[in-house]
């Protein structure tokens, strides 16, 4: 048997669930699911870091990928960068 299309529907609840079941220490959560992605904030040091997730496949070279861009960056303290 050979399987070539599968599909999820899922909501922004189901993801939010899925985090909080598989990494229940992650600061992570989706807050809306859109055309252009999933859209989220990422909790990182006491900063909300806010990205999008585009999935997409190559179907040439049978890859399945997740892009994530940040939509808002934050200054880094230089004394951080020591």
């Amino acid at each position: 048997m050979r399987i070539s299309n599968i599909s999820f529907r899922l909501t922004k609840e189901d993801l939010n669930e899925m985090i909080a079941e598989l990494a229940p220490d992650v600061r992570l959560r989706i807050v809306d699911i859109k055309n252009d992605g999933v859209h989220g904030q990422f909790k990182f040091l006491m900063w909300n870091i806010d990205f999008c997730a585009r999935p997409y496949c190559n179907r040439d070279k049978g890859e399945i990928a997740v892009e994530i861009t940040a939509r808002k960056l934050v200054n880094i303290p230089p004394l951080w960068c020591k």
